[in-house]
């Protein structure tokens, strides 16, 4: 009897129903994630072909090894200059695919078990960066009273107000807004397809009745996207990059009337600023949590552990009332300072 060679399985044979059918389908990842896990793919695949000689077209599951993975992870380091937490993500990311991959190929199931195995590297403790409301007020002065310069102010004023991603404020529609009801809000689609309803100030009301007005008057298309640009007389959604551009643009500008407006003005900014304004008004963490669309309270735990300011105005506030500085228990306590040094 003749034995049939089995034809290796390759790696671009199993990216087209990842892409577009695992991922979006079955397990309901957002737009965003899928972007990103492509992006992954991709770097690891230019990686394979530079640093191995493995056209797309040749790579085959087979030759992707535990040793190729560590070594790829190293290059994201030292050629590529990236982060921990992006080495992390690349790394996660190829994890999905492979064991996507290993599903349709049960021959590959070793291997992929050992590359499960290789674990993240730990990154520094992020720490977020926010600016006062002065710097806020003196940014969201600076677009002028054209047609373009009410857009991108109205565009700030939301991702301030709400704290939404970027992401969530460019898939804004018409249909998200309630403005008529006695308490209106905004629908926001965060990550994941997670929705939630976050108030709107009053102010901002007024601003985006207006806004909606120049912008939209033909009330009736309410699937319009509630920012975009115009091309070649059609709409269209309105792009991360440009409004990354008009920012930095308006930050720059605004810099010069306000010392505390920092040299990179970006739009999670705004989000990170609104949290950190929110808490320091007294506002309860789970409260911002939810505001913000966390999935975990530990997340919003890094705006307690930023505000430096608050910390150093408690304990200014207890030095002014004289309270005499608060000895420590251990002190001259041998059998307490034994039991703290694991002694009994």
């Amino acid at each position: 009897m003749t034995k049939t060679k089995l034809t290796p399985s390759l790696f671009y044979e199993h990216v087209t129903e990842y892409l577009h059918i695992y991922l979006p389908k079955q397990i309901a990842c957002s737009p965003h994630t899928i972007r990103s896990y492509q992006q992954g793919l991709n770097q690891f695949r230019r990686y394979m072909e530079k640093e191995h000689g493995q056209r797309l077209s040749q790579l085959a599951l087979s030759m992707i090894t535990r040793e190729v993975v560590l070594a790829y992870l190293h290059w994201l380091i030292e050629k590529k200059g990236c982060s921990p937490s992006t080495r992390n993500q690349r790394l996660a990311s190829l994890k999905s695919f492979l064991k996507f991959a290993s599903d349709k190929d049960l021959g590959f199931v070793s291997t992929y078990l050992m590359i499960q195995k290789i674990p993240s590297m730990k990154a520094p403790k992020f720490r977020v960066q926010w600016i006062p409301e002065v710097a806020i007020h003196a940014i969201l002065k600076q677009p002028d009273q054209s047609s373009r310069g009410i857009r991108d102010r109205m565009l700030m004023i939301m991702l301030y107000d709400t704290g939404a991603r970027l992401s969530e404020i460019l898939l804004l529609k018409r249909k998200d807004l309630d403005l008529i009801t006695t308490e209106p809000y905004v629908w926001l689609h965060g990550k994941g397809n997670k929705q939630r309803i976050v108030p709107l100030m009053d102010k901002t009301v007024r601003l985006l009745k207006s806004y909606i007005e120049l912008f939209h008057p033909n009330d009736s298309n309410s699937e319009a996207f509630l920012f975009y640009t115009t091309i070649k007389g059609a709409q269209h959604q309105m792009c991360p990059d440009t409004v990354e551009r008009l920012v930095q643009k308006y930050g720059h500008k605004a810099q010069k009337q306000c010392a505390q407006v920092p040299d990179r003005v970006y739009p999670h900014l705004f989000r990170h600023s609104r949290a950190s304004h929110l808490y320091r008004s007294g506002i309860p963490l789970p409260v911002i949590s939810r505001f913000l669309g966390h999935a975990h309270l530990s997340t919003t735990d890094i705006y307690a552990s930023a505000d430096v300011d608050m910390i150093r105005a408690s304990l200014e506030k207890l030095q002014s009332k004289g309270e005499k500085p608060i000895q420590p228990l251990w002190r001259d306590n041998d059998e307490m300072i034994a039991k703290l040094c694991g002694l009994t």
